[in-house]
Parts: C-alpha cells; structure tokens; sequence
C-alpha cells in the first residue's frame, strides 16, 4: 500500500530525492505472524529431536510406535527446513521495511505517475517513471533551405509536450 507521494507529473527531481513510501504496517504484520509461527516449528522440531534422541528407549517403554519410530529422522529434517526458511522469510520481510522510502536514483523527470496515498496496487504495477534528461538525445530532421543557419555546437531549444511544454 502507497503511504506517502511527493512528486508530481512533469516534476524534476535530483538524484536521492525522496519519490514515495511503502507502508510499513503490512510488512509488521507479516513479520509478526511468520515469527508465531517460527515459535510453533522450533517448539515442535526440539520435541522431535527429543523423540530421535531418545526413539531407541521410548519404543522400548511403549511410548511411540514403529511407525513414529521410522519416520522420526524425516519429520526432524523437514522441520529443520521449515525453519530455516521462515527465519529467511524474516529476514527477506525485514530487508523490505528497509526500502520503503523510494528515492530517486538519478537525477530526472517524472513522466508517469500511477500512484497516490493510502492506494493499494497490484505486484507487477508501474508505480512512477522517471527519465533521464542530461545529457538527453534528440533526433529530429530540419528541412535543407534551414539548414544553412545551423553550426555544430550550436545551442538549441527544445519544447517536449509531456514534459508540460519545459524547456
């Protein structure tokens, strides 16, 4: 979800300039849950690796079958993963509330806008263009009776519509 926009359309901004932010309550939340549930996997793999470390004595006293017996070394390695890759989607979700300020990688104009507070918009969304405009090429022919007038090194001005008419 779109927090915070500070740019408009046709905006030049400077490298580093702050464009948007990212709320961060989503991502808190996520976190939260994912760490519930880590909890829940680390109570249940110590109570298997119990089980595994001592499955020769405990199927002896009748306390597990055979088949908790054979299949307690799998259930123990799958929840050993398990874990680890919560603790990765942690540490991912964490990075992520890092980068919820967006800023400005170059110095440029913003040419799309598709973004405004408290929106919501789908992953895979283009969210902001930003143009690059030094050094900018422009490519455009001039009819040979006015090309007599024109030096290399000459200045020109060139009026870009989508740029709200700037110079």
């Amino acid at each position: 979800k779109i927090d915070q926009v500070s740019v408009q359309l046709g905006e030049v901004v400077a490298q580093g300039n702050f464009l948007f932010s990212l709320e961060e309550q989503g991502f808190q939340l996520q976190i939260s849950q994912l760490r519930n549930k880590l909890m829940e996997q680390e109570a249940l793999l110590e109570k298997n690796l119990y089980f595994l470390r001592n499955r020769d004595r405990l199927l002896e006293e009748g306390k597990i079958d055979q088949a908790m017996y054979d299949t307690l070394e799998a259930e123990v390695k799958a929840l050993e993963a398990e874990t680890g890759k919560l603790k990765n989607e942690i540490a991912l979700t964490e990075n992520r509330i890092q980068n919820t300020n967006i800023v400005a990688p170059f110095t440029g104009v913003v040419m799309e806008k598709n973004i405004v507070p408290n929106s919501s918009v789908p992953a895979g969304h283009k969210l902001l263009t930003l143009i690059l405009t030094d050094p900018m090429v422009v490519s455009f022919e001039v009819p040979a009776r006015d090309s007599g007038g024109i030096t290399k090194g000459m200045s020109v001005n060139v009026f870009i519509e989508e740029l709200g008419g700037k110079n």
